[in-house]
């Protein structure tokens, strides 16, 4: 298989029209992540990988569909997670990676600022400042989530600071200047950022991730900023909804586990 080069990427966007999912864009951009074919001028299979997610498109029934399975097997050390754009690749990658594979489901959201009621999204930041202080994520708060297990997917996909200055963006919540929670960019892309909410497992149950992806909406809305949420779980659509997201359908993620 064969990276595609950043300023060669969007001639490969049609491949990849029928799924909306954000991180797609930050890999074609060029933000985020890597995109990879296996012919440059006549593809059969490509595919984007953000962090830990993959997307995968093409013809099924291609002679690399296995081969482009393996290679990606091969760029991770513990699991990860694919999306098949082309429902044929899930058989494919069922047949390569066997029983290390389970399925589960995520949730497509709107990406609109639409339905919101930011007055709402206010007072649930404001509810949480007696007790809790907010701030974006600097370059101290950037190296807390590196060398904390918790808060790395805030910044898992920026391998330093300076790219995470050139696209980042973060609030973190902090108890006694001890972060506790946060919304951050998992990914971002020209014009936006997909949303990553993780709050501390000994503060949950507190509001704190309304109150996370509140502030983060409205940093977004105040930089003219896409803020789009791709929920993991029907606990995260709930969430997104709450906020005023649009949910828009239900799909299939295949998990893979380490091979250890």
């Amino acid at each position: 298989m064969k990276l595609i080069e950043t300023k060669n990427r969007e001639k490969y966007a049609k491949w990849f029209e029928s799924c909306e999912d954000a991180c797609i864009i930050s890999a074609l951009s060029g933000s985020n992540g890597d995109v990879y074919t296996d012919d440059y001028d006549k593809p059969t299979v490509l595919f984007a990988v953000v962090s830990d997610y993959v997307f995968l498109t093409g013809n099924s029934d291609s002679i690399n569909a296995e081969h482009a399975v393996k290679f990606i097997d091969s760029l991770f050390n513990d699991g990860f997670n694919i999306r098949c754009i082309e429902k044929g690749f899930e058989q494919v990658v069922k047949k390569i990676l066997k029983d290390r594979v389970y399925e589960y489901s995520r949730f497509a959201m709107e990406r609109t600022f639409e339905y919101m009621d930011f007055d709402l999204l206010e007072e649930n930041v404001n509810s949480k400042k007696e007790e809790y202080a907010f701030a974006l994520i600097d370059e101290e708060l950037f190296t807390y989530c590196k060398e904390n297990d918790w808060a790395e997917n805030f910044v898992v996909s920026y391998d330093t600071y300076e790219q995470w200055e050139n696209g980042g963006l973060g609030v973190m919540i902090l108890k006694d200047g001890d972060p506790v929670a946060g919304a951050s960019s998992y990914s971002n892309f020209p014009g936006g950022i997909e949303i990553e909410i993780v709050t501390r497992s000994d503060y949950r149950e507190k509001g704190l991730a309304t109150a996370a992806g509140s502030a983060l909406i409205l940093e977004c809305k105040k930089r003219n900023l896409v803020a789009s949420w791709d929920a993991a779980h029907e606990k995260s659509m709930k969430l997104a909804m709450k906020l005023g997201y649009k949910l828009l359908y239900p799909y299939t993620i295949i998990g893979v586990n380490s091979q250890k």
